[in-house]
């Protein structure tokens, strides 16, 4: 059986095929001060990775399914519509305008995020970071958060931090629409 791959590279092993689409499709990795832009159409639910960026603004204008976000620094990027969870691990100085079911945050230090979340952003071994309300829309992004069934209200605001068991509050801060501007 022979697999063609989206931009024409031809396959007849199944595995090294879908290797090969991931990584050329679904994956942004190694850049620096660079715009990596995935428009409406793109993605289509499919999960995406973006690793080892820096300085880079990262727009996903498309219903993705998970997304990994690892080694990330001072990148500002946009998550549309992300169906499943939004990880993101090993990064600092970045601003996140995103929009999922659930955030899961690790190892991380002084980020923003413009945040809608069905359930509760969750933060781990992480400081500096600040959440605010989800900012942010383009002309298909109504039909993407429905596609992502993300129209329910959003909990941004109700932060869990594994770290931090006296509930202080002392990784993460509040912050307004005015500090979360696009």
């Amino acid at each position: 059986m022979v697999f063609t791959a989206t931009d024409g590279t031809v396959f007849t092993d199944r595995k090294a095929w879908r290797k090969h689409e991931f990584e050329t499709q679904y994956t942004f990795r190694n850049a620096v001060d660079q715009t990596l832009i995935k428009l409406p159409g793109a993605v289509q639910g499919q999960p995406f990775d973006l690793s080892d960026l820096s300085r880079c603004e990262v727009q996903l204008l498309d219903a993705s399914d998970m997304v990994q976000c690892d080694n990330l620094v001072d990148c500002r990027v946009f998550v549309a519509a992300c169906a499943e969870s939004l990880f993101v691990r090993n990064c600092s100085g970045c601003t996140f305008y995103a929009a999922c079911k659930q955030l899961r945050t690790r190892d991380c230090q002084n980020c923003l995020f413009s945040l809608y979340s069905k359930t509760e952003p969750i933060i781990e071994t992480s400081s500096g970071m600040k959440f605010g309300p989800f900012n942010g829309a383009y002309a298909d992004h109504a039909s993407h958060l429905q596609a992502s069934n993300l129209m329910t209200p959003s909990v941004w605001y109700a932060i869990f931090d594994f770290n931090d068991e006296a509930k202080t509050g002392k990784n993460w801060s509040l912050v307004g629409e005015s500090e979360v501007g696009m």
